[in-house]
């Protein structure tokens, strides 16, 4: 039987084959390794492509940010106004780059330009936002003055209950200035115009004639005496007494949202109308106040702005306030609300009399204009021509007479509110729906303090009054005999030595000719001169409280009082205080001794100074004080030719202070000032221009011009 025959076994024909899948395997691998090798290699050339395209875009925008200032710095050489600078763009003669102006806004004596610049390669493309800081050579580094505007500022409330207060230029009033609320009550007529921030409430006493009051706040008036030719401006008014005229009332604005490139960027106070698109169009003079998102302040002066279908370029009326981020050169206005505009008032002639609501609640008044937003509610009066937003609410027999066309856009009602049923008004036409006048807008009081440190100063004071430890000092600076000899400095122990003469002459006498000034004083007493009979001129500069304690045979004092404390002037036998400068050559530098530093003995005037606009000016700028003091002023009946500066409060007794100059208080913090016996009478008719700049060039006779400059003031990247 032949043997039986079997197939070849399956584990046997699958050798081989595992060896077979695993070389398969790791080609495989291989090829994914080197695949994966590739694809690395390849983006890290793209990597570092992009890279070298980046760095040469990034390099050749910060040759665009020169080229730009450059631009600019040759456009504020050739029109120190910039009015060749616009927002648009700028022709850059290098390839890849470009820029655009986007907005130009005045900060200062400066402008402030922001361009977007942009470098382009084949690959890559790299933007900045940049903002330049232009100054023009007549405003670069000019000495600052510390003139202010107005005669007289008070940091904080000021209150006049008495005595006296007036402030004039000559015959015509001055401007004084208030941070908080102006009152005055049971006082005589207060000789004043100005603005103050918080308020004005007049209760007694009276107004002077022609006088202009404004405020940011309202406006009440009552039991004062009639007012004659007032023009008042607040955001709300209220007048509870008859009679007297008015040369003006106003009071009331929008508030509108702020419109650049289709967004709401911050919000306005603003005069102007409303128009039926919900627009603003703003009035074409006065005052807007800008708010942006992030609290940055403008002021725009609507009397220099353009306006077109609606958009205002800012360009030429724009103040920076406070803040950094810069305001659009075209902006639009739309409505948000009324701020303000509300006006009580009982009766008396007015000329221009614009509000919001109006409730006119006296009787045989007389409006030469009359303009409400909204409605108004009135009895007998004589109106010339009135022009409406809302509704007039009238008394049947005691309705107003129109001598003009008028209009108004709502109805004419009774008082209750019913349809007025009476005789037709003549020229009244009611339901135009055009009729409203829009709102004045609302007063703006641009006031600055700035902070008084009388401490920088005592290096050019001719006399030191200082303590080492209780001992009381004196330093003698830029002092020379009338022989031109210089005066040794010491320092002088008053407390020991006889400062009565000095080289021969009568030089430092107190107590009516017993004792020098000053040997009794210690730190906690501070300086008392009293029975002054001798007192060199120049700069006096005190550590410590400072009391001038009656005169003796002297006809005046040629000083400027600088203190770290307070000033008191007494009503024992006082004479004239005259700055150096206001007392003028001969006083200050024809003495026994002279300050070298005030006076120019070779040419016989007082000492020059050149500020950076190349402009020559007589008098350095601190002969021009009388009184500086960081801490307060008090004085009774005195009589001050020169600048008065206070970090503190200045408080009256006596008699009248007259005070030839500008005074300002409360510099160093806000605080309410109260004059309830003595007063103030500031006259700056005779102050000369070169006589309100009270802060020292930083050179001692200042320079040539400054050049003008453009600078960067902040890059971002986009």
């Amino acid at each position: 039987m032949p043997a039986r025959s079997f197939s070849q076994s399956p584990r046997a024909a699958q050798r081989g084959m595992a060896a077979t899948l695993m070389i398969l395997f790791v080609g495989m691998a291989l090829t994914v390794t080197a695949l994966g090798m590739m694809y690395g290699i390849r983006g890290a050339q793209q990597q570092q492509l992009a890279a070298h395209a980046t760095s040469p875009a990034e390099s050749r925008v910060w040759s665009g940010v020169e080229w730009v200032r450059l631009y600019l710095q040759a456009q504020l050489q050739q029109d120190s106004t910039l009015a060749n600078v616009t927002p648009g763009p700028v022709t850059i003669s290098a390839s890849g780059l470009s820029a655009q102006i986007i907005s130009k806004v005045a900060s200062g004596s400066s402008t402030l330009v922001t361009a977007t610049i942009t470098a382009t390669n084949n690959l890559a493309t790299h933007t900045v936002q940049v903002v330049y800081l232009l100054t023009p050579a007549s405003a670069a580094s000019t000495v600052a003055s510390g003139n202010l505007p107005p005669a007289l500022q008070f940091n904080g409330n000021f209150n006049y209950t008495g005595g006296s207060l007036s402030i004039t230029n000559g015959s015509t009033l001055a401007n004084i200035a208030v941070t908080g609320v102006l009152t005055i009550s049971n006082g005589s007529t207060a000789y004043v115009s100005g603005c103050a921030k918080g308020g004005i409430n007049l209760s007694g006493g009276g107004i002077a004639n022609n006088a202009t009051l404004y405020t940011e706040g309202t406006f009440a008036m009552s039991s004062s005496s009639q007012p004659v030719n007032l023009t008042v401006g607040a955001k709300s008014i209220a007048i509870s007494q008859s009679g007297g005229s008015y040369v003006a009332i106003q009071a009331g604005a929008f508030k509108a949202n702020v419109v650049s490139g289709g967004s709401t960027i911050g919000t306005a106070l603003v005069g102007g109308t409303k128009n039926t698109d919900n627009s603003i169009t703003a009035a074409g003079s006065g005052t807007a106040l800008i708010t942006l998102t992030d609290g940055t302040v403008y002021t725009l002066d609507l009397s220099k702005v353009t306006q077109a279908s609606g958009v205002i370029n800012t360009t030429a009326g724009a103040v920076l306030i406070s803040g950094t981020s810069s305001l659009p050169a075209n902006i639009s206005l739309t409505y948000n609300s009324v701020y303000g505009g509300d006006i009580n008032f009982l009766t008396g002639t007015v000329g221009t009399f614009w509000g919001n609501t109006m409730a006119l609640t006296g009787y045989s008044a007389t409006y030469t204009a009359l303009k409400a937003n909204s409605d108004v509610s009135i009895l007998t009066a004589t109106v010339g021509q009135f022009q409406g937003g809302g509704n007039l609410s009238v008394t049947q027999y005691n309705t107003p007479s129109f001598t003009a066309a008028s209009q108004i856009a709502g109805k004419l009602l009774n008082q209750n509110g019913t349809a007025y049923t009476g005789a037709a008004l003549a020229n009244l036409t009611q339901n135009v729906a055009t009729a409203s006048p829009g709102l004045p807008g609302v007063p703006y009081c641009n006031i600055t303090t700035v902070a008084v440190d009388v401490t920088p100063l005592k290096s050019q004071a001719n006399y030191v009054f200082d303590f080492v430890g209780n001992t009381p000092m004196l330093t003698i600076q830029n002092v020379k005999t009338a022989a031109g000899t210089a005066v040794p400095a010491g320092p002088y122990n008053l407390a020991t030595t006889d400062m009565r003469t000095l080289l021969g002459a009568n030089f430092l006498i107190c107590n009516y000719g017993n004792t020098s000034c000053g040997s009794s004083a210690t730190p906690s007493s501070g300086w008392t001169f009293t029975g002054i009979k001798a007192m060199p001129p120049g700069v006096l500069w005190f550590n410590g409280n400072i009391t001038l304690d009656g005169v003796q045979s002297l006809t005046r004092l040629t000083n400027t009082v600088l203190t770290n404390a307070s000033v008191t002037l007494t009503s024992s036998g006082m004479v004239p205080l005259y700055s150096p400068n206001f007392s003028g050559y001969t006083n200050l530098c024809g003495g026994s001794f002279y300050p070298t530093n005030l006076c120019n003995k070779t040419a016989g005037t007082l000492a020059t100074w050149t500020d950076a606009s190349n402009v020559s000016h007589s008098g350095l700028p601190i002969g021009n004080i009388a009184i500086e003091a960081n801490s307060g002023l008090s004085t009774s009946g005195w009589t001050l030719y020169g600048n008065v500066i206070l970090g503190g409060l200045v408080s009256t007794s006596g008699a009248t202070t007259n005070i030839k100059g500008a005074l300002s208080t409360g510099n160093n913090g806000t605080s309410p000032t109260t004059i309830s016996q003595g007063g103030i009478a500031i006259d700056v008719s005779s102050v000369t221009a070169d006589q309100t700049v009270t802060t020292q060039p930083t050179t001692g006779s200042g320079g040539g011009a400054v050049q003008a400059s453009t600078k960067v003031r902040w890059i971002r990247a986009f």
